[in-house]
């Protein structure tokens, strides 16, 4: 098989789930569909990880426009590891809902759509490529692709200025060596400004986490797990990644753990006054993010 259909076969049955349950909507069996497809994802991710050599990349091209804007799938460690195990927590979800009542609701499209954007986050070969990813995810996880758009303009809004900041990073790292590819971009390139911008996005979804939990919770929190924490995390660990495993510089380091460990102290101290439930566990989903941020 091509190496290019293979990069590209998570995608396509995250797509084909997503249009059988799109096309029949309202069925008893597209939860079932939409978990196989997320397993199936899953599944193809991890065999594409175990056959990767350590430390082996590789870049799979689809169009070579201009250096820094080639659209192309970046397989490695990371993007593989990260996205098995996105896409398996996202079956998990998909199950979690299939056992819940009362919740009339079809969601399995835009779930399968939001998994597919976060995955295109994941597998992004360069940085002006994850910005593209990333507004085509705030546009999943809206409802905007699906037809099923939700009025949440304040929190979709924020999230996008924020993403300017990964915008304007990897028009620095142009500027600085000529492209934005992982592979192309050495490890001094970015200085505590650029960090600052590039960490921007990070830091705006944790704090959605921190807003989603002020209003009403889903039975399943899909969202918040998927289409914020994932991408969160990945771009942290990509970007430390980028930078060798170290922050451009002790300010940068004493900010980051202070506004980290702050935000996990508040977040805790929130939690002590709720009761046993969905408000509570997600208090502690964003303590534990905010304590791993802090120890980065």
């Amino acid at each position: 098989m091509p190496l290019g259909v293979q990069a590209l076969l998570p995608f396509i049955v995250l797509l084909a789930a997503a249009a059988l349950t799109g096309l029949r909507p309202r069925r008893p069996e597209n939860g079932w569909i939409a978990i196989a497809g997320a397993a199936g994802g899953a599944a193809i991710t991890f065999l594409e990880l175990i056959r990767l050599a350590p430390g082996e990349r590789v870049d799979v091209p689809f169009l070579t426009t201009f250096p820094y804007a080639d659209l192309a799938i970046r397989l490695d460690a990371l993007s593989l590891a990260f996205g098995c195990v996105t896409l398996g927590t996202a079956a998990l979800l998909m199950l979690a809902r299939t056992r819940m009542s009362g919740d009339r609701r079809d969601p399995w499209a835009s779930w399968l759509l939001t998994s597919l954007a976060t995955l295109s986050v994941i597998m992004a070969h360069n940085l002006l490529l994850v910005y593209i990813a990333l507004q085509v995810l705030t546009l999943a996880w809206t409802g905007a692709l699906d037809g099923t758009a939700r009025r949440r303009r304040t929190l979709r809004l924020a999230i996008q200025v924020a993403d300017i900041g990964l915008l304007l990073a990897a028009a620095s790292a142009i500027q600085s060596v000529g492209t934005s590819a992982f592979s192309g971009v050495p490890s001094d390139t970015f200085g505590p400004a650029a960090f600052g911008l590039a960490v921007l996005p990070v830091l705006v979804r944790v704090a959605a986490l921190t807003w989603s939990v002020q209003g009403a919770l889903a039975p399943v929190a899909f969202e918040p797990a998927i289409a914020w924490a994932a991408p969160a995390g990945y771009l942290l660990l990509r970007l430390l990644a980028l930078l060798g495993g170290h922050l451009p510089g002790r300010p940068v380091e004493g900010v980051l753990f202070g506004g980290a460990l702050a935000i996990g102290a508040a977040a805790a101290l929130l939690a002590l006054w709720q009761r046993p439930g969905l408000r509570l566990a997600a208090l502690l989903l964003v303590t534990q993010a905010a304590v791993g941020l802090a120890l980065v």
